[in-house]
């Protein structure tokens, strides 16, 4: 919706509110653009714009497109709102206040789809609006997307020669191209993942699988040294290892990747992002020769759907979460959709995709994508929402195509 007030106005109605105009400023204390029953006492005005512990509190609280246009008030709260120590903690209070927004990328087609999961329930669902991301995205069959806490890396092209990263920043519109090493010396890039913790630092890292001969080996690209790394590690031969290596998992200061290994049974690789190594032991996933329906990040928690067979009909199904010291994975819930398919006969018919787990507080959902529909279902009580409707699509999203986004100033 367009902004019943240009910028100038915007500026001054919203610092009127919190008794801030700076008296460099057009509306401050020499001003009469504001009428005479809001003019604002220069001097309270003058000792909370000065006051820079007071306007950071406030500042920190607004969402991040009306606290982007504020750096242009004067320069003192350019540097205030661009101060990395800022923006650290104004990530810090989003994330733990904001909603969960999933990301749907279709596979061919343009329209990326958003779902946004409050603490007041369900947003409507709606197109995600980003001309940037979709000026990247020119052809779906040849692009791969990855995003962590608010940062994303893009990656376009097949073929090593042509292969470029972008790494940007969907609520600030920055971004820039990443240069991409070549030569004999150096693995030929494959896929790219972005690890980045505003919490710990204002720096990102890409986790790349890279092809060495026949063996994967990792690339790490750092933004605080703008340089790559090719680590000691082998992680196995390409004909014989199968792993999500564009779908990684950034969790606990480490990028997971599901997948099945020479031995055949499925297993998690555990990249140490800090120390730029694979851990040396993993825990073997509960089931492991089953099918695995869901991998991600939820409630804090390293999570893995693991249904009971792989049967397009299957209903039952148990959620493990991975213990922070890495020991083993623990059962967290078991879930059955029997009821779902009674509602939804489809699900039986063509199939289903666990496309998210959602914890917020004591409440888990499940997202399920089936055939024309997006549902979330409530664990406990397992009560249905349809969440969205596509008319003539059929298409599933699985986990590997939904990311959760979250909002941020992070430098790209």
């Amino acid at each position: 919706m367009a902004s019943r007030f240009s910028d100038e106005e915007f500026l001054k109605r919203y610092s009127a509110r919190f008794l801030i105009i700076p008296k460099n400023h057009p509306g401050g204390s020499n001003s009469s653009a504001l009428d005479s029953s809001s003019q604002l006492p220069s001097e309270s005005a003058t000792v909370i714009a000065d006051n820079e512990h007071l306007l950071s509190q406030i500042l920190i609280k607004l969402p991040p497109k009306p606290l982007l246009r504020f750096q242009c008030v004067s320069k003192a709260w350019l540097s205030l709102i661009s101060d990395p120590a800022f923006r650290r903690r104004w990530c810090i209070l989003r994330r733990n206040s904001a909603a969960v927004n999933l990301l749907f990328f279709p596979f061919g087609v343009k329209d990326i789809g958003v779902i946004s999961f409050g603490s007041e329930g369900v947003a409507s669902p709606c197109l995600f609006n980003s001309n940037l991301m979709k000026g990247f995205i020119k052809n779906e069959f040849d692009v791969h997307v990855h995003g962590c806490n608010g940062l994303w890396c893009i990656q376009r092209g097949e073929d090593f020669d042509r292969i470029s990263i972008v790494v940007c920043n969907l609520t600030t519109g920055q971004h820039r191209e990443i240069p991409i090493p070549r030569g004999t010396r150096w693995p030929k890039l494959r896929y790219s993942n972005i690890a980045f913790d505003p919490q710990k630092s204002d720096h990102y890292k890409l986790v790349c699988w890279g092809i060495d001969q026949m063996d994967f080996r990792f690339m790490v690209y750092s933004s605080e040294s703008a340089g790559w790394k090719v680590t000691e590690d082998h992680i196995g031969n390409i004909t014989w290892v199968d792993y999500s290596c564009e779908n990684g998992i950034f969790w606990n200061e480490d990028m997971h990747f599901i997948g099945r290994g020479e031995s055949g049974e499925m297993s998690v690789i555990c990249f140490d992002v800090e120390h730029e190594k694979i851990r040396s032991s993993m825990p073997q996933i509960p089931n492991s020769g089953q099918y695995i329906g869901y991998f991600g990040e939820a409630g804090g928690d390293l999570c893995i759907v693991s249904l009971n067979n792989p049967e397009l009909s299957c209903t039952k199904f148990d959620v493990f979460a991975l213990k922070r010291d890495h020991s083993e994975w623990a059962l967290k819930y078991q879930v059955d959709v029997a009821t779902l398919i009674t509602t939804y006969p489809v699900m039986g018919r063509l199939g289903y995709c666990i496309s998210s787990l959602i914890v917020r507080g004591e409440r888990a959902m499940i997202i399920i994508s089936l055939a024309g529909k997006v549902v979330s279902c409530d664990i406990s009580s397992m009560v249905v929402d349809e969440l969205v409707e596509f008319e003539g699509q059929f298409e599933h999203y699985s986990w590997n195509n939904v990311f959760q986004h979250v909002e941020s100033l992070a430098l790209a």
